[in-house]
């Protein structure tokens, strides 16, 4: 039954949202500014659940960049423990004891571990590196304008 399910999902703890459904929503966004329709597109929404479920991504020709699919994919994973920078944070159960009854034990917020030096994988990918030396370009042309309208 659902109701099974769900509770098999808790003591499993895969229920509900943690850092990895931050990357993975990034991954939609950056496919959506590329593409100009979500990752998934499909005619009915249960056509859409089953390739995200199958993990069914395709390169359209929008695409061009290669790093950029490199990140899109890396950050579209099903599995989310396999997403680009999901290992740099770990969420743990809050064990501080409150000195109650523990009635509210599923009240208390879990706590989030940063390990190494948090999404900076993901800072470091060459999509971003590629745009990093572009904007640093584009702050030197406009100082440079800047500096010429000065003088007018």
């Amino acid at each position: 039954s659902g109701e099974e399910e769900v509770e098999n999902q808790k003591s499993n703890n895969i229920l509900g949202a943690d850092h990895t459904t931050d990357l993975w929503a990034l991954g939609a966004v950056l496919y959506h500014l590329h593409v100009g329709t979500t990752p998934f597109v499909s005619p009915s929404p249960y056509l859409t659940f089953l390739k995200i479920q199958r993990g069914n991504l395709y390169r359209p020709l929008a695409i061009a960049d290669d790093d950029a699919w490199d990140l899109m994919t890396k950050l579209l994973k099903v599995n989310p423990k396999e997403r680009l920078g999901a290992d740099c944070f770990e969420v743990v159960a809050n064990d501080d004891d409150d000195g109650g009854s523990g009635d509210n034990e599923h009240l208390k917020p879990n706590k989030i571990v940063k390990h190494r030096n948090g999404y900076d994988v993901i800072r470091n990918h060459p999509y971003f590196s590629g745009r990093k030396k572009k904007s640093e370009n584009d702050d030197k042309n406009e100082m440079e304008c800047d500096g010429d309208n000065e003088h007018l």
